[in-house]
């Protein structure tokens, strides 16, 4: 079964689950950069799975930056920032590339693992031009980075997995297969033996379930990994 699992790609989905537990907020600080009010990311608590592993493994790895500015309490612009990371097995070099939802793109080229992960490390995003801003208004950027997002159509074929796996349901008929799977036991005290992937069906399902649930129920992107939200305050006459 774990194999299954490994192959539809549901193992990040269930890392992502326990791994944003221990995530740390980013800390964040702003600045005037040549007129474009400019924050930067740092204190970003990756997982060690993603430093160790994943950004050697020669498949693209995805980080998105989450960034919105209210001005007086509320939202004045919002900003995302995608981030693929390759690692080039031919040439031995971390490919980056960086598009920005203003269409801002920039593309860098690592030759060590350090250097990588010290840029990965602290970030810097222009946001907006300070002259678009009220000078006497209050200012606060919030910024969150996800690694590997889940993409919404990998949700949907782990859903219908699991409902045609092993003859459960997907919720809808949950109340079935936890009738099925009380049948089991009385079974098995009656001598009359059952199959083992039948019998933890059930338990399966309703782990899965919980997973599924928590991030179908929510705004936030389901991801290997997220940090929690950095906030700060600007003071545009320090900048």
């Amino acid at each position: 079964m774990r194999a299954v699992i490994k192959q539809i790609g549901l193992w990040p989905l269930l890392l992502g689950a326990f791994v944003m537990l221990q995530a740390q907020a980013i800390e964040l600080s702003s600045k005037n950069l040549n007129g474009q009010l400019s924050v930067t990311l740092s204190e970003i608590d990756y997982p060690a799975q993603f430093i160790d592993k994943e950004l050697d493994s020669g498949l693209p790895n995805t980080i998105n930056l989450l960034i919105s500015l209210n001005e007086n309490k509320q939202p004045l612009h919002t900003l995302t920032v995608n981030i693929q990371v390759l690692y080039d097995l031919w040439d031995e070099v971390y490919i980056v590339k960086q598009l920005s939802s203003d269409g801002v793109f920039n593309k860098k080229i690592f030759k060590t693992k350090k250097a990588l992960v010290t840029w990965l490390g602290k970030i810097e995003q222009r946001i907006i031009a300070v002259d678009k801003l009220k000078p006497n208004a209050a200012h606060q950027i919030n910024a969150q980075v996800i690694v590997n997002p889940v993409k919404t159509e990998r949700i949907k074929k782990i859903q219908a997995w699991i409902a045609s796996s092993n003859g459960f349901t997907h919720r809808e008929n949950r109340q079935r297969s936890n009738s099925s799977y009380v049948g089991s036991r009385s079974n098995r005290a009656s001598g009359v033996s059952s199959s083992g992937v039948a019998a933890s069906g059930p338990r399966f399902q309703k782990l899965f379930d919980q997973i599924l649930e928590q991030y179908m129920n929510t705004e936030q992107i389901p991801a290997l990994w997220r940090s929690k939200q950095g906030v700060i305050d600007v003071d545009l006459k320090k900048n």
